[in-house]
């Protein structure tokens, strides 16, 4: 009998030299136990008072921090605002979803305004004066933000 080794396919030649992961999501687990576990805090009158006061300013493309409960921790993000929906009491940061009752802390970061530019700053960047057209928030369409609405044209 004749062993004669079967030519292979070229994908099932490189195919054993793709990387193994053996422990898929593994990774993952571990550094999900390694965050340390801590109960929701209660806001005071004062912190309630004050993040009410930072949400009413609070305009899309500000350049924020947000400290919030996620699942059993806090966690403080920082990036540009690109939806607010008081109706539904939620703020989206690039991508991530956060409700308002989740909020710890919200600071806006200085010369982070960038929702409305000045009079004389949209007059230089439009021809038709200060009433330019605002661009869609980027998570526009985007599920996890909440917002069903297509882009703005």
């Amino acid at each position: 009998m004749s062993s004669v080794a079967q030519p292979r396919r070229r994908a099932d030649r490189a195919a054993q030299f793709m990387p193994f992961a053996a422990l898929a999501g593994y990774y993952d687990l571990v550094r999900e136990q390694e965050r340390v576990r801590e109960p929701r805090r209660e806001l005071t009158e004062g912190r309630g008072a004050r993040l009410a006061e930072t949400l009413a300013r609070l305009r899309r493309r500000d350049l924020v921090r947000a400290t919030f409960y996620e699942k059993d921790a806090y966690v403080t993000l920082e990036g540009a605002v690109s939806e607010i929906d008081p109706a539904a009491r939620e703020l989206c940061i690039v991508r991530t979803h956060i409700r308002f009752d989740d909020l710890w802390d919200l600071e806006i970061l200085p010369g982070a305004r960038g929702s409305d530019p000045t009079p004389d700053d949209s007059a230089r960047r439009s021809p038709q004066g200060p009433s330019w057209p605002r661009a869609a928030p980027p998570c526009a369409g985007d599920r996890r933000c909440g917002s069903g609405r297509a882009p703005a044209s």
